[in-house]
């Protein structure tokens, strides 16, 4: 017998007779508590999805300013040679953003 099966059994009885067996009370208490609990893990999945769904729009968020900082790095136009003293280019000056655009282009 399926619970709802039990469930109408124990409302026809209830209902007709007037009677409520002990074994019923127990099941119905049983369901009662069941039910309980499956409302609280329900309420956990909810606050964790919550939770995750604003550390996901954080990191969304995060990544869409990182693109941005690569995208002005990777543009050739930001770069030009420095008179510099010494003559020698710096990292980023030597390497024109190339590392930035092959961050983008991975993306």
């Amino acid at each position: 017998m399926t619970d709802q099966e039990r469930l109408e059994e124990i409302k026809k009885n209830y209902f007709e007779n007037g009677e409520l067996k002990a074994l019923d009370f127990d099941y119905l208490q049983e369901q009662a508590e069941e039910k309980q609990e499956l409302e609280k893990r329900i309420n956990d999945m909810k606050s964790r999805v919550s939770t995750f769904n604003r550390a996901c729009q954080y990191y969304f968020e995060q990544n869409k300013r990182y693109e941005k900082a690569l995208e002005f790095y990777a543009d050739k136009r930001m770069y030009r040679e420095m008179a510099d003293p010494s003559g020698v280019l710096t990292v980023i000056e030597d390497e024109y953003g190339k590392k930035a655009r092959e961050a983008l282009q991975n993306k």
